[in-house]
């Protein structure tokens, strides 16, 4: 998630905070990870500064209770998510200098109420499929009690053997 990250001693990235998939892409255990790490992300950084700076724009006016975020959500929380997310590590890293405060605050509330909501789909679908489950094994259920109850009023009769002693029966 894009949270403010706590810097190291030094005022270095805390690389364990970043998010896995950050983490998988860069080794920071060696010094080179963490360069390319900011080569990276200066060379993010140039290529959409001007959309970074139009993202902020946006964001500000939600987080500053300018504009009714949970409308917009509704119309556009994903595509805003999915925009922001490959940018996650840029952000990130000018966040904790301070930049990007309103985009990353947004990206965040937006991001886990997404996550919430196909949360709730998938236990909403497996209510449903639950549910549909539970009327066909009733069914089935009503089927085997019919069958028992026909097994059970057919007479069992036998024909007696001449010369056995249920002859006088």
């Amino acid at each position: 998630m894009l949270e403010s990250l706590k810097l190291t001693d030094n005022g270095k990235i805390n690389a364990h905070a970043l998010p896995e998939r950050i983490r998988q892409k860069y080794d920071f255990s060696k010094e080179y990870g963490l360069e390319k790490y900011r080569r990276d992300i200066l060379a993010a950084f140039e290529v959409k500064r001007e959309a970074f700076n139009l993202t902020e724009a946006f964001a500000t006016s939600f987080t500053s209770g300018l504009a009714d975020e949970k409308t917009a959500y509704l119309a556009m929380g994903q595509a805003y998510c999915r925009e922001i997310e490959p940018y996650e590590n840029v952000l990130i890293y000018f966040n904790h200098e301070g930049f990007y405060k309103n985009t990353v605050i947004l990206y965040t509330l937006w991001d886990k109420r997404l996550n919430k909501d196909k949360i709730i789909q998938e236990v909403t679908t497996a209510d449903a499929e639950t549910e549909s489950a539970r009327k066909a094994l009733n069914k089935k259920q009503e089927a085997l009690a019919k069958i028992k109850k026909e097994i059970s009023n057919i007479e069992d009769k036998e024909i007696v053997s001449l010369g056995t002693d249920d002859e006088d029966s």
